[in-house]
């Protein structure tokens, strides 16, 4: 069985327009499926939940943006024989990006039916004293979250959208968020056994794939399936030359610049003085001065 769960507000109703442009096709094509469309925030993870308690080799097909996937692979079942899918309908889609997809709903649909094995991939974890979960794009601390919890909560988000502008809010949040930022500073364990001292630190993202924030090439080398994080660490040069590096990350050639710190692990502790947001595939679940994120003891099959 198919179960289609769809964000239909994705994009500013594009999730929507999205799912009218493949259900006829599912119809003529004679395939067995079932609607489960979102009405707010959790619905795509309680949808996840049902589906995968049952204990059958379903396949579960996330419609909408990073968001709506991000909430179905938090509710679906550990160990569970499900398969994932995922059509792109949101704004940033860094996960599509990231994995090659194509942009067009029904060649989208196709691979997906046509697939009957899929991929493997891993999946992050990120812990914090009040909040948990899991992530398969990216994760981060400070700047990079700031900005993810401004634009969350940004008025005109819906209106950029839907004017096929969204790129131009994260820009100038981004840049707004810079300004205001504050400089922390940061100890980073690696893998339980190697420990580094930050300062002035404007952000630490953690990589499963290499963009985030609607197509910035922020970790070009991260991979899913290799079984390691990527690291990108930004910190010790002044606001000034931080715009000029920024400028650098949607082509990703901010890579060995100075104040560029990279590494690869397979688990990051961070110990902040103050507490700072940090966020699993764009959601923001608060503040912490201790975070931690490394790849899951389980992987993920997904289809397409």
């Amino acid at each position: 069985m198919y179960y289609f769960i769809v964000n239909p507000n994705a994009g500013s109703r594009k999730g929507m327009r999205c799912w009218e442009e493949i259900k006829p096709y599912l119809l003529e094509e004679g395939i067995v499926f079932r609607e489960l469309l979102t009405k707010g925030e959790g619905d795509a993870a309680r949808f996840a939940e049902r589906i995968t308690e049952k204990g059958r080799p379903d396949v579960i097909v996330a419609v909408g943006g990073d968001g709506t996937l991000h909430e179905t692979v938090s509710g679906m079942k550990k160990g569970t024989e499900a398969k994932l899918a995922f059509i792109p309908a949101g704004s940033g889609n860094d996960f599509a990006r990231g994995m090659g997809y194509s942009k067009d709903p029904k060649e989208r649909l196709r691979s997906i039916l046509a697939d009957e094995n899929g991929a493997v991939i891993n999946v992050g974890s990120t812990f914090a004293p009040d909040a948990s979960g899991c992530f398969l794009v990216s994760s981060g601390i400070g700047y990079d979250a700031r900005v993810c919890h401004m634009v969350n909560h940004a008025k005109t988000k819906k209106l950029m959208n839907r004017l096929h502008m969204g790129k131009l809010t994260y820009l100038g949040i981004g840049l707004r968020g810079l300004f205001a930022a504050e400089l922390f500073e940061m100890r980073l364990v690696l893998d339980d056994s190697r420990e580094e001292i930050f300062h002035d630190v404007l952000f630490a993202s953690v990589h499963n794939l290499p963009y985030e924030g609607g197509g910035l090439k922020f970790s070009p080398d991260a991979r899913p399936d290799d079984g390691f994080l990527n690291l990108c660490i930004v910190a010790g040069i002044s606001k000034a030359k931080m715009i000029r590096l920024l400028s650098r990350v949607p082509g990703g050639k901010h890579i060995g610049c100075p104040g560029v710190y990279s590494f690869r692990c397979r688990k990051a502790e961070f110990f902040m003085e103050k507490p700072q947001f940090f966020h699993m595939d764009g959601e923001v679940p608060g503040q912490s001065c201790h975070v931690t994120a490394e790849i899951g003891s389980e992987n993920l099959q997904i289809l397409g």
